[in-house]
């Protein structure tokens, strides 16, 4: 055997449980230094391209991950001190994507809502200051001590209407406060909405009817699962609103159950709606037309409170208009 280092095993031989000697290999070390040092090479190339592709790894996630989600860190910071101008990227298809969108889309709606709640202060607070100053303005002349008593009485009358449209006012906005803070509620008993229908109808026959106009009231008896003073005070709105705004003609109201289910309605021979006004009619303070002004006494909140009142029945309140044509507004259950 020529000398030099050799790499030696040891493998021991037994035979039916008796150990019967060993078997013992030899190889030449520079033989399988030959075969280890190519593996070497290979797994310090396979080593170097796992570093690098890590290292791109690393890059492509901070680019098309962390860097957008620090983005949209900033976006939410912005959104929270008030500034709603986000530039996100809205394109992408990935879940990424979608979160840019719904904070975009959230921007949008905050935007909306402060230029709503600035439209709304605005609107409120000229509503509030109007009744005001004619209260203040007639309170004046009543002080007056060479004022004829029929005068009084015309300037006093004047000061309740002004004092009830206010108060009126001032409850429809702690009832929509409480629809806001989501504190509305109904009470949903099984209740003869014909009874509230006819019981409505009568309170406001003689304010229609001063008006010259005729007033029709017709139905079957029909029963649902509502809140008989919320229901009356939707319906009691309608007909108010039908009566401020139909100056020749009738209004008329109808009930029963139809093929979809429990319904009434108020129609009305009014100055109705247009078309670009009717998508808007039931927003807060909206006021369709010039003639649709406070010179009918409308505060603009009504349609809003009914209109949640009905959807708190699993109802839906419809209306159907028309320019100087009339205007048809049901409130229909399901089946």
């Amino acid at each position: 055997m020529e000398h030099g280092n050799f790499l030696m095993t040891d493998s021991p031989i037994t035979i039916a449980g008796s150990h019967r000697g060993h078997v013992f290999m030899f190889a030449p070390e520079d033989l399988i230094q030959q075969v280890v040092k190519p593996l070497q090479q290979q797994f310090i190339q396979v080593g170097i391209i796992a570093v690098l592709l890590s290292l791109v790894t690393v890059a492509l996630c901070t680019r098309l991950i962390s860097k957008p989600l620090i983005n949209m860190e900033r976006a939410t910071a912005k959104l929270r001190d008030g500034n709603l101008e986000v530039d996100l990227p809205i394109e992408r298809s990935d879940e990424l994507g979608a979160l840019a969108r719904s904070i975009t889309q959230l921007a949008k709606d905050l935007d909306y809502v402060n230029r709503e709640r600035t439209e709304f202060l605005a609107h409120i607070s000229h509503e509030l200051r109007t009744p005001l100053t004619y209260v203040k303005g007639y309170a004046d002349i009543l002080s007056r001590p060479d004022l004829p008593d029929s005068e009084k009485t015309m300037y006093l009358s004047i000061i309740k209407e002004e004092s009830d449209h206010l108060s009126q006012l001032i409850e429809q906005l702690m009832l929509l406060a409480r629809l806001d803070e989501n504190q509305f509620s109904v009470d949903r008993l099984p209740l003869a909405l014909n009874e509230v229908i006819l019981s409505i109808a009568d309170k406001m026959r003689p304010t229609i009817e001063e008006k010259g106009l005729r007033f029709v009231v017709s139905g079957h008896p029909v029963t649902v699962m509502g809140d008989e003073i919320r229901l009356g005070q939707v319906l009691l709105n309608l007909l108010d609103n039908a009566r401020k705004y139909t100056e020749v003609g009738q209004i008329e109201v109808e009930y029963g159950r139809n093929s979809a289910g429990a319904y009434f309605l108020v129609r009305d021979t009014g100055i109705g709606i247009s078309a670009e006004a009717l998508p808007h009619v039931k927003k807060r303070l909206y006021r369709s037309e010039p003639s649709r002004s406070r010179s009918h006494g409308g505060s603009g909140l009504g349609l809003t409170i009914a209109t949640a009142i009905v959807q708190a029945h699993d109802a839906t309140l419809d209306i159907k208009s028309e320019w100087h044509a009339g205007t048809c507004v049901t409130v229909q259950w399901k089946a």
